[in-house]
Protein backbone atom coordinates (compact mmCIF):
# COMPACT_ATOMS: atom_id res chain seq x y z
CA UNK A 1 0.00 0.00 0.00
CA UNK A 2 1.67 3.36 -0.77
CA UNK A 3 2.07 5.67 1.35
CA UNK A 4 -1.10 8.12 2.40
CA UNK A 5 1.58 11.19 3.43
CA UNK A 6 4.27 12.67 1.47
CA UNK A 7 7.71 13.18 3.28
CA UNK A 8 9.66 16.39 2.92
CA UNK A 9 13.20 16.53 3.55
CA UNK A 10 14.53 20.35 2.56
CA UNK A 11 11.86 20.13 -0.08
CA UNK A 12 12.85 16.92 -1.53
CA UNK A 13 10.31 13.71 -1.61
CA UNK A 14 11.75 11.07 -0.31
CA UNK A 15 8.73 9.01 -1.46
CA UNK A 16 7.57 10.63 -4.35
CA UNK A 17 5.62 7.91 -5.48
CA UNK A 18 2.97 9.65 -2.91
CA UNK A 19 3.44 12.99 -4.39
CA UNK A 20 -0.32 12.93 -5.51
CA UNK A 21 -0.57 13.21 -2.16
CA UNK A 22 -2.06 16.43 -0.41
CA UNK A 23 -0.82 15.46 3.09
CA UNK A 24 2.82 16.04 3.66
CA UNK A 25 5.44 16.24 6.88
CA UNK A 26 8.29 18.04 6.73
CA UNK A 27 10.99 16.15 8.04
CA UNK A 28 14.20 18.93 7.66
CA UNK A 29 14.91 19.02 11.33
CA UNK A 30 16.48 15.72 11.25
CA UNK A 31 19.09 14.60 10.00
CA UNK A 32 18.43 12.37 6.55
CA UNK A 33 19.79 9.20 7.76
CA UNK A 34 16.68 9.66 10.29
CA UNK A 35 14.26 11.18 7.76
CA UNK A 36 14.43 8.11 6.22
CA UNK A 37 14.07 6.01 9.11
CA UNK A 38 10.59 8.07 9.59
CA UNK A 39 9.95 8.13 5.69
CA UNK A 40 10.71 3.91 5.52
CA UNK A 41 10.52 2.30 9.07
CA UNK A 42 11.06 -1.23 7.59
CA UNK A 43 13.07 -1.69 4.22
CA UNK A 44 14.47 -4.69 2.64
CA UNK A 45 18.29 -4.50 1.45
CA UNK A 46 17.04 -4.47 -2.19
CA UNK A 47 14.33 -1.86 -1.72
CA UNK A 48 17.26 0.29 0.33
CA UNK A 49 19.59 0.48 -2.52
CA UNK A 50 16.50 1.48 -4.56
CA UNK A 51 15.61 4.61 -2.60
CA UNK A 52 19.04 5.44 -2.36
CA UNK A 53 20.15 5.36 -6.23
CA UNK A 54 16.50 7.11 -6.48
CA UNK A 55 17.78 10.21 -4.44
CA UNK A 56 20.97 10.03 -6.22
CA UNK A 57 23.46 12.53 -5.69
CA UNK A 58 20.27 14.75 -4.62
CA UNK A 59 21.47 14.61 -0.55
CA UNK A 60 24.55 14.01 1.06
CA UNK A 61 24.18 10.41 2.89
CA UNK A 62 26.05 9.01 5.26
CA UNK A 63 25.90 5.35 3.54
CA UNK A 64 27.13 3.65 6.62
CA UNK A 65 24.42 5.39 9.12
CA UNK A 66 21.55 4.56 6.65
CA UNK A 67 22.68 1.29 6.54
CA UNK A 68 23.02 0.84 10.39
CA UNK A 69 19.71 2.07 10.79
CA UNK A 70 18.27 -1.00 9.02
CA UNK A 71 20.45 -3.20 10.31
CA UNK A 72 22.76 -4.04 7.79
CA UNK A 73 26.15 -3.86 7.85
CA UNK A 74 28.46 -1.55 5.67
CA UNK A 75 32.05 -3.02 4.91
CA UNK A 76 34.04 -3.48 1.83
CA UNK A 77 32.16 -5.97 0.85
CA UNK A 78 29.17 -4.57 1.19
CA UNK A 79 30.42 -2.00 -0.86
CA UNK A 80 31.66 -3.86 -3.52
CA UNK A 81 27.98 -5.49 -3.64
CA UNK A 82 26.40 -2.21 -4.10
CA UNK A 83 28.52 -1.77 -7.33
CA UNK A 84 26.91 -4.64 -8.69
CA UNK A 85 23.35 -4.23 -8.34
CA UNK A 86 22.43 -1.37 -10.85
CA UNK A 87 24.11 -4.16 -13.20
CA UNK A 88 21.09 -6.93 -12.35
CA UNK A 89 18.52 -7.18 -14.88
CA UNK A 90 15.58 -5.70 -13.63
CA UNK A 91 13.06 -8.46 -13.33
CA UNK A 92 15.76 -10.23 -10.75
CA UNK A 93 15.87 -7.15 -8.88
CA UNK A 94 12.57 -7.05 -8.82
CA UNK A 95 12.23 -10.58 -7.26
CA UNK A 96 14.82 -9.80 -4.86
CA UNK A 97 12.29 -7.06 -3.55
CA UNK A 98 9.58 -8.95 -3.18
CA UNK A 99 11.28 -11.53 -1.30
CA UNK A 100 13.49 -9.51 0.95
CA UNK A 101 16.68 -11.13 -0.11
CA UNK A 102 19.49 -9.97 1.79
CA UNK A 103 22.71 -9.20 1.40
CA UNK A 104 23.80 -12.78 2.11
CA UNK A 105 21.77 -14.32 -0.34
CA UNK A 106 23.57 -11.95 -3.26
CA UNK A 107 26.92 -12.23 -1.71
CA UNK A 108 27.71 -15.30 -4.55
CA UNK A 109 27.67 -12.52 -7.41
CA UNK A 110 30.47 -11.10 -6.44
CA UNK A 111 32.97 -14.00 -6.80
CA UNK A 112 31.67 -13.49 -10.73
CA UNK A 113 34.13 -11.07 -13.19
CA UNK A 114 30.86 -9.12 -14.04
CA UNK A 115 26.70 -10.54 -12.91
CA UNK A 116 26.11 -10.32 -17.22
CA UNK A 117 27.69 -13.44 -16.98
CA UNK A 118 25.23 -15.07 -15.89
CA UNK A 119 22.21 -12.45 -16.80
CA UNK A 120 19.84 -14.96 -18.29
CA UNK A 121 20.01 -17.20 -15.54
CA UNK A 122 19.10 -13.99 -13.14
CA UNK A 123 16.33 -13.26 -15.32
CA UNK A 124 14.78 -16.67 -15.18
CA UNK A 125 15.08 -16.67 -11.53
CA UNK A 126 13.13 -13.25 -11.52
CA UNK A 127 10.28 -14.77 -14.20
CA UNK A 128 9.37 -17.53 -12.35
CA UNK A 129 7.10 -18.16 -9.25
CA UNK A 130 9.56 -19.51 -7.10
CA UNK A 131 10.10 -18.78 -2.99
CA UNK A 132 13.01 -16.83 -1.62
CA UNK A 133 15.00 -20.11 -0.23
CA UNK A 134 14.58 -22.08 -4.08
CA UNK A 135 15.36 -18.97 -5.73
CA UNK A 136 18.96 -18.10 -3.65
CA UNK A 137 19.32 -22.27 -3.62
CA UNK A 138 19.40 -21.89 -7.61
CA UNK A 139 21.38 -18.31 -7.41
CA UNK A 140 24.25 -19.54 -5.59
CA UNK A 141 24.42 -23.18 -7.59
CA UNK A 142 24.63 -21.14 -10.94
CA UNK A 143 27.41 -19.13 -9.59
CA UNK A 144 29.06 -22.54 -8.68
CA UNK A 145 28.25 -24.36 -11.95
CA UNK A 146 29.46 -21.27 -14.14
CA UNK A 147 32.78 -21.02 -12.50
CA UNK A 148 33.65 -24.44 -13.22
CA UNK A 149 31.72 -24.98 -16.84
CA UNK A 150 31.89 -21.49 -17.87
CA UNK A 151 28.90 -21.71 -19.94
CA UNK A 152 25.75 -20.07 -19.30
CA UNK A 153 23.46 -22.21 -21.66
CA UNK A 154 23.84 -25.44 -20.05
CA UNK A 155 22.72 -24.31 -17.05
CA UNK A 156 19.50 -23.24 -18.19
CA UNK A 157 18.52 -26.87 -20.68
CA UNK A 158 14.93 -27.06 -20.88
CA UNK A 159 13.84 -25.69 -17.05
CA UNK A 160 10.10 -25.78 -16.61
CA UNK A 161 10.10 -24.91 -12.75
CA UNK A 162 12.34 -24.02 -9.96
CA UNK A 163 12.10 -27.54 -8.47
CA UNK A 164 13.48 -28.92 -11.74
CA UNK A 165 16.34 -26.13 -12.46
CA UNK A 166 17.73 -26.86 -8.86
CA UNK A 167 17.75 -30.65 -9.49
CA UNK A 168 19.61 -30.05 -12.68
CA UNK A 169 22.10 -27.62 -11.23
CA UNK A 170 23.11 -30.29 -8.11
CA UNK A 171 23.43 -32.81 -11.08
CA UNK A 172 25.93 -30.49 -12.61
CA UNK A 173 27.72 -29.29 -9.65
CA UNK A 174 27.85 -32.83 -7.89
CA UNK A 175 27.55 -35.28 -10.70
CA UNK A 176 29.13 -38.23 -8.60
CA UNK A 177 26.48 -37.63 -5.45
CA UNK A 178 23.75 -37.32 -8.11
CA UNK A 179 24.73 -41.20 -9.66
CA UNK A 180 24.91 -42.44 -5.94
CA UNK A 181 21.75 -41.21 -4.99
CA UNK A 182 19.83 -42.78 -8.62
CA UNK A 183 21.40 -45.62 -8.10
CA UNK A 184 20.54 -46.21 -4.13
CA UNK A 185 17.20 -44.66 -5.25
CA UNK A 186 16.62 -47.68 -7.69
CA UNK A 187 17.51 -49.51 -5.43
CA UNK A 188 15.47 -48.97 -2.63
CA UNK A 189 12.33 -47.90 -4.47
CA UNK A 190 12.85 -51.67 -6.17
CA UNK A 191 11.77 -53.27 -3.55
CA UNK A 192 7.95 -54.77 -3.28
CA UNK A 193 6.00 -51.40 -1.14
CA UNK A 194 2.72 -51.86 -0.73
CA UNK A 195 0.29 -49.29 -2.07
CA UNK A 196 0.08 -48.06 1.50
CA UNK A 197 3.00 -47.06 1.96
CA UNK A 198 3.83 -43.95 0.35
CA UNK A 199 7.48 -43.61 -0.67
CA UNK A 200 10.05 -40.85 -2.31
CA UNK A 201 13.51 -40.36 -2.32
CA UNK A 202 14.87 -37.48 -0.34
CA UNK A 203 18.30 -35.32 0.02
CA UNK A 204 18.55 -33.40 3.31
CA UNK A 205 21.69 -31.67 3.45
CA UNK A 206 24.43 -33.90 2.98
CA UNK A 207 22.04 -37.32 3.63
CA UNK A 208 19.80 -39.18 1.01
CA UNK A 209 17.43 -41.56 2.06
CA UNK A 210 13.82 -43.22 1.18
CA UNK A 211 10.80 -41.44 3.30
CA UNK A 212 7.97 -43.34 4.18
CA UNK A 213 4.70 -42.28 5.03
CA UNK A 214 1.57 -44.45 6.05
CA UNK A 215 -1.59 -43.39 7.94
CA UNK A 216 -3.02 -45.34 10.69
CA UNK A 217 -6.58 -44.80 12.46
CA UNK A 218 -6.03 -47.64 15.02
CA UNK A 219 -3.87 -49.65 16.26
CA UNK A 220 -4.56 -52.77 14.24
CA UNK A 221 -4.14 -50.41 11.20
CA UNK A 222 -0.74 -49.64 12.69
CA UNK A 223 0.63 -52.93 13.54
CA UNK A 224 0.05 -53.82 9.63
CA UNK A 225 1.51 -51.49 8.51
CA UNK A 226 4.80 -52.11 11.00
CA UNK A 227 4.76 -56.13 9.57
CA UNK A 228 4.30 -54.52 5.98
CA UNK A 229 7.28 -52.88 6.70
CA UNK A 230 9.78 -55.76 8.46
CA UNK A 231 8.67 -57.90 5.58
CA UNK A 232 10.77 -55.19 3.11
CA UNK A 233 13.19 -54.36 5.47
CA UNK A 234 13.99 -58.54 5.59
CA UNK A 235 13.76 -58.44 1.50
CA UNK A 236 16.40 -56.25 1.87
CA UNK A 237 18.79 -57.37 3.55
CA UNK A 238 18.28 -61.30 2.01
CA UNK A 239 18.83 -59.01 -0.99
CA UNK A 240 21.93 -57.36 0.48
CA UNK A 241 23.16 -61.06 1.11
CA UNK A 242 22.93 -62.42 -2.07
CA UNK A 243 24.51 -59.20 -3.73
CA UNK A 244 28.14 -60.34 -4.87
Amino acid sequence: MKPSIMYLWKSIALNPESAISDKYLDLSSLDIEDALIVAYPELSFCTLVDILQRLGTSTSLDTSKVFANYGFLFDSKMSQLLKIIPQLPLSFLQWSQKHSLSPRDLFPLMSLKSPLDISCSLEKIGELSISRNLGAQILELTVECYLTIGDETSLLANIKNGDQWLQHLKTLRFPNTTKSDLNKEKELLSLPWTKDLNTRWLRQGDRSGVEIRFFASNQKELLHHVKQLQTIVTQAETKTHDSP
